[in-house]
């Protein structure tokens, strides 16, 4: 067959231990283009790859929706209502939102995605100040009253999985609120700075 890998920041013959999950889950969001969460309870490790996936990868995130009385799906229905995951109910939807990321990294232009046409990639970009990422400062500044993420997606130009991963992080930073099924800029008092 094929090939593969095992990677590990681990020595091989290390056994398997909970505490060693977070890391793994690290790993394993870094060598995706996305992460799918199809089932997860409250304090689900799958919760920790997506959050990964989004705070440190700048990945996309998907997850299935479950059964509302299943606490197996509490932490998977609970990103989809925060808005920090695409939902998925067919494997079309994952390939839909994956084509242009797997299209940069086949052509050697990952980086690229992450910037306009007439911009540099942002990892060659320093982050503006307040601990912002370009794509988050973009965002704000487009956020001038209060939004639906449509809105906000024509307003920003970003592209509706990066907005609601970008979202989740505006909000954890409280530079956003959330305002039933739309969202607005932070009040002044609200966010650190």
């Amino acid at each position: 067959m094929g090939g593969g890998a095992i990677v590990s920041e681990l020595p091989l013959d290390t056994q398997p231990a909970p505490e060693n999950f977070p890391a793994r889950n690290r790993l394993i969001s870094g060598l995706s283009l996305g992460v799918l969460v199809i089932e997860a309870g409250k304090g689900s490790g799958a919760l920790i790859t997506a959050r990964v996936a989004v705070e440190e990868h700048q990945r996309e995130v998907f997850a299935v929706p479950g059964r509302l009385d299943s606490a197996a799906s509490q932490g998977s229905n609970a990103l989809l209502k925060a808005g920090a995951a695409a939902l998925v109910t067919d494997p079309a939807d994952v390939i839909e939102q994956l084509q242009a990321p797997a299209r940069h990294l086949h052509a050697g232009t990952h980086a690229a995605r992450y910037g306009g046409p007439d911009q540099p990639p942002a990892e060659a970009t320093p982050a503006p100040a307040l601990g912002l990422t370009p794509r988050q400062a973009s965002i704000a500044s487009a956020l001038t009253h209060e939004m639906t993420v449509d809105e906000l997606c024509i307003a920003s130009g970003v592209g509706p999985a990066e907005l609601r991963a970008d979202l989740t992080m505006l909000e954890v930073m409280k530079r956003v609120v959330r305002v039933g099924s739309r969202v607005a800029p932070a009040r002044a008092g609200n966010h650190p700075g």
